[in-house]
């Protein structure tokens, strides 16, 4: 095992030192949500894999071009709103 070098600049957000890995293990930081953060998260992501089920199958069926537009818009507004909710 290896340690990590030392010293480390004060203005990171955690302190790392002392602290041993071994080759090819990755650090994770872990984030923590609250119950409502998380049931969000959740709904977000059902709610992208159910448009892309849609976007899926009205790409196969073109009846109508604008539903395709409007699948692709609301698939990039669910993404969009799944990567805010994780960030925060």
């Amino acid at each position: 095992m290896w340690r990590l070098p030392v010293p480390f600049s004060s203005d990171l957000p955690c302190d790392l030192r002392g602290i041993s890995l071994r080759v090819g293990q990755k650090i994770r930081l872990k984030m923590t949500f609250n119950k409502k953060q998380k049931k969000q998260i959740d709904v977000e992501r059902k709610k992208l894999q159910q448009l892309q089920q849609q976007l899926s199958g009205a790409r196969r069926q073109m009846d109508d071009p604008e539903e395709l537009t409007r699948l692709q818009a609301e698939l990039t507004a669910c993404e969009n709103r799944l990567k805010k909710l994780q960030e925060s």
